[in-house]
């Protein structure tokens, strides 16, 4: 298990120039400690808006991470807000944002990581509500069958600080264990240990998990907690 500093030097932090236009999806990502059994590491995930704006803390990640944890793993799941430099330099500490945190979840919905077919995701509901002080952004989402020709992903690479890879290539279905979309072209490095980030769309809405049937919520598109 790595962590902050540990990502590879190609990697771009989120408040790089290549950043600017995603300040607002950028504070739906966060940082996860996955607990299954008795075995820790890191994933990514995206807080989701819902139909009724009403900042339920519902999070979107890859069922690959932990597909067999168990209802006592979740509860310890520690899930890290704002976990970013300040600028496009590396910081020398955490010491400054490593605090913005909830432990525990509940999964509500899940498919495809341990049986490595279908679509690949896992929804949680956290165990608390997200405090306005993280500055929480609920990201937008859609089913429409339009594949985005460009947009982003948005990561924690080994459990490093947050960072924005871009992809102008247009989405493309394939198989990594479970089915997703996969960007190419553009500036796009994906690692072992960055899953279950946001992959955002050009309209700033995240790609589905593939073949899931969702309800489309473009209401959700840029809806933010009033601080």
């Amino acid at each position: 298990m790595r962590g902050f500093g540990t990502s590879d030097t190609c990697e771009v932090n989120v408040n790089c120039p290549e950043g600017e236009e995603w300040q607002y999806q950028k504070n739906g990502v966060v940082r996860i400690i996955v607990k299954s059994g008795f075995s820790s590491f890191w994933c990514s995930g995206s807080i989701v808006n819902n139909a009724r704006n009403d900042c339920t803390p519902f999070l979107l990640t890859a069922d690959h991470c932990g597909p067999h944890a168990s209802e006592e793993n979740y509860d310890q799941w520690v899930f890290y807000f704002r976990y970013e430099g300040d600028d496009c330099d590396d910081p020398e500490s955490d010491s400054t944002f490593k605090s913005y945190t909830i432990v525990g979840a509940k999964k509500l919905a899940g498919n495809g990581g341990a049986a490595g077919k279908a679509s690949d995701f896992k929804l949680l509901k956290l165990n608390e509500n997200i405090p306005v002080t993280y500055n929480p952004f609920y990201n937008g989402w859609s089913i429409a069958n339009e594949p985005s020709p460009s947009g982003t992903s948005i990561h924690h690479p080994d459990g490093d600080i947050k960072k924005i890879s871009t992809y102008t290539d247009t989405l493309k279905s394939s198989n990594w264990g479970g089915q997703f979309p996969i960007p190419t072209g553009g500036l796009f490095g994906r690692k072992p240990k960055q899953t279950g980030g946001a992959l955002l769309k050009a309209d700033h809405r995240e790609a589905p998990p593939v073949r899931q049937q969702w309800k489309d919520n473009r209401t959700a598109h840029r809806r933010r907690s009033k601080l």
